[in-house]
């Protein structure tokens, strides 16, 4: 985070998809439980699965309201099952390019 400044919180995943952690600027890490589908079964937090995006899409309005940067095809796939507008990491190379995002 101290890369990128104007990011505010980043999600991440270490496990095989459970659960994933929170981390904001100045806090300890938040664990969340992988959400559920209707049918009561678990959506996977581990990419391809989408379940950590929609844990960080959830302050928002829309999961459209949110962008993804990747560098994997995996990342893609579950940007595309959410919903989440993507962004290939190879694409951002300066400043202008982040800005650009929108």
């Amino acid at each position: 985070m101290a890369l990128f400044p104007q990011i505010s919180e980043i999600y991440f995943c270490p496990n095989s998809g459970e659960s994933c952690y929170q981390v904001c600027r100045g806090n300890e890490p938040l664990e969340f439980s992988a959400p559920l589908r209707g049918d009561g079964t678990k959506i996977s937090c581990r990419k391809p699965g989408y379940g950590m995006l929609l844990l960080a899409a959830r302050p928002l309005a829309e999961p459209k309201d949110c962008i993804m940067i990747g560098d994997r095809q995996e990342d893609k796939d579950a940007s595309d099952a959410c919903g989440i507008k993507f962004f290939w990491a190879s694409v951002l190379r300066n400043e202008q390019d982040w800005k650009n995002l929108k």
